[in-house]
């Protein structure tokens, strides 16, 4: 096989797998095109390929040419013929045998009744240089030049296990792309990948998702982007993600009655020089149900906090009032008349929670920040803790004056759940420490307990998600307030942190921007 003969022949077959790409059976029909082929290139010859199958272990006859051999039944498991060919797996080289010489017990029997002469066998390896499969030539006459044959298929050969390794390798792609559809179908994500500033792949859910039609894909990306982008009501955050060098994931609104509403995530594969996105996938998911659910729950949260505020409030006012004049009181509707107090206001708090994370779910909420006496507020709260635990020991140490840029009411609201939860967990015998310090342009309050600490797995999830009831102690929930804490100061400019306390308990660690004076 020339040079030209060579190219010809691996552009036609190019071709022909070509069209042929997603067949589920693409390495056996390539091999009876290759053999179809070089029978017509060599009608004289008779030919034969097998692969080797990694999950059976088995050798498979995928393709013959110039021999009839459906009248042999036990012919793929003749353990004779299959003996020669696995003699080519350990040896990595080409076998030539002459059926002549051959003991007679250890003839397959098909070679001595279609009388064959001499029988080689060439080796096709994959890109590891592995035997992949073979190639068998059938000679009834000996051919004349032998050196020069052996040469000559040698070649063909070689190009036989190149072309069945870019078949092997796209079956695997094949396979793998198959499993992501699958997998894409039935988590009805839609998925766009982008390489180099093209779209590389997206699947049919994106196209439906997105209104858009398959030769949309072919546009330029920034085309395609405002064509997505007119479907949202803000279409600039599209444009904005894809252009930027980091992972995203936020929730955009599509135009319409009634309204969808999509979850867009992103990450970054690669990066070029310029630190410019090169290669990445989004994924988009439609949440319209859960954003209802949502909505409804957030809207019933609020009616629910919003109808308890003013009869708590009540209750909390006439009990308070109570223990401050009640001296002449028998000690246990004294007793009693405090527990309701303190109960109450313990109730009270939690819908002002409640009531809070309702409020911040809309997304319009905003916080209007002023200068804040953040020892004011410690002070405040310290007062009614003492009042609510009479025997719990607090102590104050740090700043005696300290000017924070805040929210009066909601950073109150944050000392009140990082003081009622130190006093919830901590031993009553153990003193709580609060401590507020000067850290520059920031100020910082910790505050300590001597509690049972948490454990590394919740300490992970602490500030980011409201726990469910299995992860809740047995004394009462922190999460909702951690986590209403977390989205307050993110709000303001702040943060909270956790850090477990030498010689047991808990620390928590609440940064807020100084107010500086004009």
């Amino acid at each position: 096989m020339n040079n030209d003969i060579f190219f010809e022949f691996i552009s036609e077959f190019q071709r022909f797998v070509a069209t042929r790409r997603e067949d589920p059976t693409l390495r056996y029909s390539a091999a009876r095109w290759v053999v179809d082929r070089l029978m017509a290139m060599y009608p004289e010859r008779r030919l034969g390929v097998r692969l080797w199958n990694q999950r059976s272990h088995r050798w498979e006859r995928v393709a013959v040419g110039g021999l009839d051999l459906s009248r042999y039944q036990d012919i793929t498991e003749d353990p004779r013929l299959i003996a020669f060919i696995d003699s080519i797996r350990w040896k990595k080289s080409p076998v030539f045998l002459k059926i002549s010489e051959i003991p007679v017990i250890q003839c397959p029997e098909f070679l001595i009744e279609e009388h064959i002469r001499e029988l080689w066998i060439y080796p096709l390896y994959d890109e590891q240089k592995i035997v992949m499969g073979v190639l068998a030539l059938y000679w009834r006459q000996s051919p004349s030049e032998v050196l020069e044959e052996q040469s000559r298929w040698e070649n063909v050969a070689q190009a036989v296990g190149m072309m069945m390794q870019w078949v092997m390798f796209l079956e695997s792609q094949q396979t793998v792309t198959n499993r992501m559809e699958t997998l894409l179908a039935v988590t009805e994500a839609a998925v766009l990948y982008i390489r180099n500033g093209t779209v590389a792949y997206a699947n049919d859910r994106f196209l439906q998702l997105w209104l858009l039609e398959r030769k949309d894909l072919s546009r330029p990306l920034d085309r395609l982007m405002r064509k997505m982008s007119e479907r949202i009501t803000d279409g600039s955050s599209l444009l904005m993600e894809l252009s930027a060098a980091g992972d995203w994931d936020h929730v955009v609104e599509m135009k319409g009655m009634p309204p969808r509403y999509i979850r867009c995530r992103g990450k970054v594969l690669t990066t070029d020089a310029s630190g410019q996105a090169a290669e990445h996938v989004a994924v988009y998911t439609e949440i319209t149900e859960e954003v209802a659910v949502k909505k409804e729950r957030d809207a019933f949260l609020s009616l629910i906090a919003h109808e308890f505020r003013t009869p708590i409030t009540i209750i909390v006012g006439l009990a308070d009032w109570m223990t401050q004049s009640g001296e002449d009181l028998d000690p246990q509707v004294a007793h009693n008349i405090r527990v309701i107090w303190r109960e109450s206001d313990r109730l009270g708090r939690l819908i002002r929670e409640i009531w809070t994370v309702a409020q911040m779910q809309a997304p319009d909420f905003t916080i209007k920040l002023e200068p804040v006496d953040m020892v004011a507020l410690i002070q405040e709260e310290l007062e009614t803790q003492e009042r609510l635990s009479p025997g719990r020991s607090w102590r104050y140490t740090g700043l005696s004056h300290a000017m924070v840029s805040g929210h009066q009411e909601l950073l109150l609201l944050i000392i009140q759940i990082l003081l009622s939860n130190a006093n919830r967990f901590s031993p009553a015998e153990h003193p709580i420490d609060i401590d507020l310090v000067d850290e520059g342009d920031m100020v910082r309050l910790a505050v300590a307990d001597r509690g049972p600490g948490i454990s590394r797995s919740m300490a992970r999830e602490l500030f980011h998600r409201v726990p469910d009831s299995l992860h809740r102690p047995a004394t009462g929930g922190i999460g909702l307030g951690l986590y209403l804490s977390k989205r307050i100061l993110d709000k303001m400019g702040g943060s909270i942190t956790y850090q477990t306390r030498p010689n047991g308990g808990s620390v928590f660690l609440v940064r807020l921007p100084r107010a500086f004076s004009p």
